[in-house]
């Protein structure tokens, strides 16, 4: 038998979820709404400096798939210049990840 208390507990637990759905929804879109552009080497059909704003279409989410070093070569349009910089350090992040993008695209046959 359920108390006054254990139905309180349970309304609880289900506003915090739907709260924490709602935040969610919220990044997703905060993340949908910037602008990115791609600074990673070329590949058949991702080219380097593709913008792309409202999300990803789903030809860059399959390349993603196979070779998660794309997404750290897809940044805010207003990191453009920091980026290209970063690559171009030896060792850096985004030269490694440019490196292994190198590397996808020359198995990507």
């Amino acid at each position: 038998m359920s108390t006054r208390r254990d139905k309180q507990i349970d309304v609880n637990r289900a506003a915090e979820a739907e709260s924490t759905d709602v935040k969610e929804a919220q990044e997703v879109q905060e993340q949908q709404a910037v602008t990115l552009i791609y600074v990673g080497p070329n590949l058949k059909t991702l080219q380097k400096y593709s913008v792309f704003q409202n999300g990803l279409p789903a030809y860059v989410d399959e390349h993603i798939e196979k070779c998660p070093a794309i997404r750290g070569l897809l940044v805010p349009v207003d990191q453009l210049a920091a980026a290209e910089q970063a690559a171009k350090e030896i060792g850096s992040k985004e030269a490694i990840l440019s490196q292994t993008i190198s590397d996808y695209a020359g198995s990507e046959q």
